[in-house]
């Protein structure tokens, strides 16, 4: 198998949500730079994409733009139009992450399908930062006749959903986004040193596809010279010349980027992911990791923005009080985040008129619950086995860890605890649906 389809077999993509619009001129939709791939699909015109770069372009009818890096970019029926349009629409839950974004007035109507991706596959990470901020798909699918039938597809499949239509929209994404990568890669085919010439060389490619299909294993040069098929001078040289680094560099790299994925998933350890890359120890691992990334582990699996999300998702909910999934205004940005967060919040089982009690209920429980916990982890019940690597982590002594933890023991049940208060009073506050 060669590099590209290696990279390409793993491709999913996380936290897809689909916007179908129908806006009437005139409108503006302003989207912020965010780590997420975007596309724009125009349906129907008028529609005009600005960025900083190349400043206004007309989209045209059946028009794909897909933008990899998530450059901040504003949608219009018109150049002149300033403003956005969002806090006026109306905003439709269709089912899953799909959702209708309407527009009412009297001017021309744009039919437009939107979707925003995050990429769940580390693999791509070198692909994504080759890729140009903006592609427009007449420029580089002209010779991939599946293209057009997939998004003529995709906009069936959104505006009547049906049964398990989020997961075949989200398949549906993957082969449209994947056809549409390796229909850039082959019109970027001149390039002799980089990774898109490294895929394409028969010898390094096949060495690439290995690390990527396998980057835990016990590499040496010695073994990725054996399945490119060279001599070790060789292939090292050719290596080199190509990527512009050595192998062993490579492999680290893409190592400590399945890392970050790994270190994000909940449950895992540091432990269990330093074993899971092929690391003899804990330590040594993260010796590569803080060298290649400048951050230990332990610092990015504490700040996980996935389970962030979902709790400012939640709070948002209780805050609000009453939200109507049909009008949902000042929702920001129609397929990222906040309108995401809103929507999913929406749809734990709440009525569209009905108080967030059983969010508030839930949250009650759970800091009940963290009260308690707080209050019985102290240095006493703490296993001292515990305390050391606590301890070797923040750089202080087992016995100031020990009195950390007793601290943060106190300082957490006495803040569960008004925390519960507060919810209390919401709660009673929001009264019956």
């Amino acid at each position: 198998m060669d590099a590209l389809s290696e990279v390409l077999q793993d491709f999913r993509l996380s936290g897809v949500n689909y916007g179908r619009c129908e806006l009437r001129h005139p409108w503006s939709i302003d989207f912020p730079q965010q780590q997420l791939l975007r596309f724009h699909f125009v349906g129907q015109g008028p529609c005009w994409i600005h960025t900083e770069a190349q400043g206004w372009q007309e989209l045209r009818d059946g028009d794909l733009v897909l933008l990899p890096q998530g450059i901040a970019h504003r949608l219009a029926s018109a150049p002149d139009v300033v403003g956005d349009s969002l806090e006026g629409c109306q905003v439709i839950k269709l089912g899953g992450n799909v959702c209708e974004v309407i527009r009412q007035g009297t001017g021309a109507t744009s039919t437009l399908f939107c979707g925003s991706m995050s990429l769940g596959s580390y693999a791509l990470n070198p692909l994504i930062t080759l890729m140009p901020p903006l592609i427009k798909g007449c420029d580089v699918a002209g010779n991939d006749p599946m293209v057009g039938p997939l998004l003529a597809a995709m906009t069936v499949e959104a505006a009547q959903p049906q049964m398990g239509s989020a997961t075949i929209l989200s398949r549906m994404a993957d082969l449209l986004t994947a056809r549409l990568i390796r229909c850039w890669v082959n019109c970027n085919g001149a390039s002799t040193t980089g990774w898109l010439a490294a895929i394409r060389d028969p010898h390094i490619g096949r060495a690439l596809a290995a690390m990527h299909r396998d980057p835990g294993h016990n590499w040496t040069l010695g073994s990725l010279a054996g399945v490119a098929g060279q001599s070790r001078s060789i292939f090292a040289e050719r290596f080199s010349a190509v990527l512009g680094e050595g192998a062993a560099h490579y492999l680290a790299r893409l190592r400590m980027q399945l890392a970050r994925e790994l270190l994000g998933q909940n449950g895992l350890s540091v432990a269990e992911v330093a074993t899971r890359l092929g690391y003899d120890s804990e330590a040594s691992f993260a010796r590569a990791f803080k060298r290649i990334t400048n951050v230990s582990p332990g610092v990015v699996r504490r700040t996980i923005p996935g389970r962030m999300d979902m709790n400012f998702g939640f709070l948002r909910y209780i805050t609000s009080g009453r939200t109507r999934l049909s009008k949902i205004s000042n929702c920001g940005d129609l397929s990222v985040t906040d309108t995401t967060l809103q929507l999913e919040d929406a749809a734990i089982g709440l009525d569209a008129d009905a108080p967030a009690a059983w969010s508030a209920a839930t949250w009650f429980a759970v800091l009940s619950l963290a009260a308690t916990s707080f209050a019985l982890v102290s240095a006493e019940f703490l296993p001292a086995g515990l305390l050391t690597p606590m301890a070797r982590d923040l750089g202080i002594s087992e016995g100031t860890a020990g009195q950390v933890v007793t601290a943060t023991a106190s300082v957490g049940a006495v803040t569960a605890m008004l925390s519960n208060v507060v919810v209390c009073v919401k709660f009673c506050k929001m009264g019956q649906p």
